[in-house]
């Protein structure tokens, strides 16, 4: 570990750095936190009972800041106030924008859009009719992203036609398939592709109007292959829920599953899916129950990253990460962005991507690692 940092930091940080960890007592040619002395030295030993002395972390102890978010700048602006998703097409290393509703927060539209790491770029304009809390995935198996229901306009030009479509995006054209079984039309479930088995998962939503949050919710389990949807039958199923998130994780090869709006309120519990069986991870710590939040697997960390969401009086402005075995809150500068926020990983950049279709900056990144300096 010492090995490695050294080899990404200036010699005299990381020679200053050595001697303080190994001898505390010892001047320091860098700035440091006046010591306290006399009375407050415990005897015979270096250690010191003041409360008012804090030792230097190993961050500031090399010139770092703690892991932040970062604002991506784009010279086209792209202005949505909701029902949208993004995936990050590896293949073709664009992150793929479709949505949704416009700025004005009362038409539905469908728009698809391209961003190349710099820029958005307006791609199509129609494909899947207009719709909001559709779920959208990139099956890097089958080369395409992959958008399955959502809710529409009915015939009264309300947002309340539930839609059981699904479409596929090539870089190009979308495509709707033609399925022999296909899931219920729903909104506000969530999909996620297992590199791994090829298959993208999808689980729960709500069958009436995933806008009022008042259910009834759906708990079921289903895998697209890129020709057809099979429905699982697990013994164990995650409770009904609407607005959750779910990320592969590759390193395990397990789907994780967080929060959402079940019928008892919203919730606050981790589950995993192994590709046959759920099953509920019981953890020491852990975010508070969420809806309408986002996450990303980063896979150069191993870590799912998840930011923002309700909280149902108010939005949560908080990054965690989820290890494979607990939370941990992650102090990381966060962006001033709550509701409608989306997030996928940018497996080439090696950071994660959150878009909140606020402006003036709507686009965010972090990599999780800390920012040093010279």
């Amino acid at each position: 570990m010492f090995n490695k940092l050294a080899s990404l930091l200036p010699a005299n940080i990381v020679l200053a750095a050595f001697f303080t960890v190994l001898f505390p007592c010892l001047p320091a040619a860098f700035s440091q936190p006046q010591r306290p002395s006399g009375s407050d030295l415990i005897p015979f030993t270096n250690h010191w009972t003041s409360p008012d002395y804090k030792a230097p972390d190993l961050l500031s102890i090399l010139g770092c800041d703690a892991a932040r978010w970062k604002p991506r700048i784009s010279s086209t602006l792209v202005e949505t106030l909701g029902g949208f998703n993004i995936a990050y097409d590896s293949a073709r290393d664009r992150i793929v924008l479709f949505f949704g509703v416009d700025d004005s927060g009362s038409n539905l539209i469908s728009e698809t859009w391209e961003w190349d790491g710099t820029n958005w770029e307006t791609l199509a304009v129609g494909g899947p009719e207009p719709r909001v809390n559709q779920s959208m995935i990139y099956d890097s198996s089958h080369s395409e992203s992959i958008l399955f229901g959502g809710q529409g306009y009915d015939e009264q030009h309300f947002f309340k036609k539930m839609l059981g479509d699904t479409w596929g995006w090539n870089g190009d054209t979308w495509n709707q398939k033609q399925t022999a079984h296909s899931p219920s039309p729903r909104a506000g479930h969530d999909l996620a592709f297992r590199s791994l088995a090829g298959d993208t998962v999808l689980f729960g939503g709500d069958k009436v109007d995933s806008l009022d949050y008042s259910g009834p919710f759906l708990n079921d389990t289903w895998t697209w292959d890129g020709a057809d949807w099979s429905q699982a039958s697990p013994l164990l199923s995650p409770p009904p829920r609407s607005r959750h998130a779910m990320v592969y994780d590759s390193h395990r090869d397990r789907v994780v599953l967080y929060g959402g709006q079940g019928e008892s309120g919203i919730l606050g519990d981790t589950w995993e899916w192994d590709g046959s069986s759920w099953l509920q991870i019981n953890t020491a710590v852990s975010p508070p129950p969420l809806r309408a939040h986002a996450m990303a697997y980063d896979s150069e960390r191993q870590k799912v990253v998840l930011y923002g969401g309700e909280l149902g009086i108010g939005f949560s402005y908080e990054t965690w990460e989820y290890d494979g075995t607990n939370w941990a809150k992650i102090k990381a500068g966060n962006p001033p962005v709550t509701d409608s926020v989306v997030m996928t990983y940018d497996s080439l950049r090696k950071e994660c991507f959150l878009f909140s279709g606020e402006p003036p900056v709507t686009n965010f990144v972090y990599d999780g690692k800390p920012n040093c300096t010279e």
